[in-house]
Order: C-alpha cells, then sequence, then structure tokens
C-alpha cells in the first residue's frame, strides 16, 4: 500500500505542533526547576560542589538562560574630533572659551 492521493496526513505534522518527547521533557524540567522550590534547590545543589571551578562554571552556564549573549560590534571609519563652542552671555562677567589656549590650568 502506497501513497494515496488526497490522505488526511500528506503533509506531515502541522506547523508548531510539538513532538510528544518534546512536551515530556519540557514538563519534567518544569516539575525539576519550578515546582516544590526547584530552583532554589538547584542553586543549593551548585553551592555544595566540592569544587569553587564547578560552581562557578555551573553559575555560567545558568546565566545563557538568563542574559542574552552579547554580540561583538567593531566600530570603523573615520573619527574626526570636534569643537564645541558654549556661549554663556555677556551677564556671567565670563569670556567665552573659543580655544584650547583660552583654557587656564
Amino acid at each position: 500500500m502506497g501513497f494515496e492521493k488526497g490522505h488526511k496526513h500528506a503533509n506531515g505534522r502541522p506547523k508548531g505542533a510539538k513532538n510528544k518527547t518534546t512536551i515530556l521533557g519540557k514538563d519534567i524540567l518544569k516539575k525539576y526547576f519550578f515546582e516544590d522550590g526547584g530552583l532554589n534547590r538547584l542553586l543549593r545543589d551548585i553551592d555544595a560542589m566540592d569544587s569553587e571551578r564547578d560552581r562557578a562554571n555551573s553559575k555560567i552556564k545558568l546565566l545563557e538562560y538568563i542574559m542574552p549573549k552579547q554580540k561583538e560590534i567593531e566600530l570603523s571609519g573615520d573619527i574626526t574630533p570636534t569643537t564645541l563652542q558654549i556661549h554663556l552671555g555677556s551677564t556671567t562677567g565670563v569670556p567665552p572659551i573659543t580655544s584650547e589656549s583660552d583654557v587656564k590650568e
């Protein structure tokens, strides 16, 4: 018996339908981490590890699920310094600074 045209399962799994194994796995993780103090239990288990390196690595791996990884960006181009002039007006009695030589150290 081969493929029959017009069969109701001809298109396969509907888009967005979850696999039974995925659903089961998520349920197990949900129970372990979020029910009955699971997250606190996990953190206590990490803190009870003998090696400082293992404790640090475990916490770093957990961070990947809390904070997104930052993408490295590289800036390129010509950066030219500009001059900023601030005019306070004549009411202050202070002359405006128009160049670096006007600044007294």
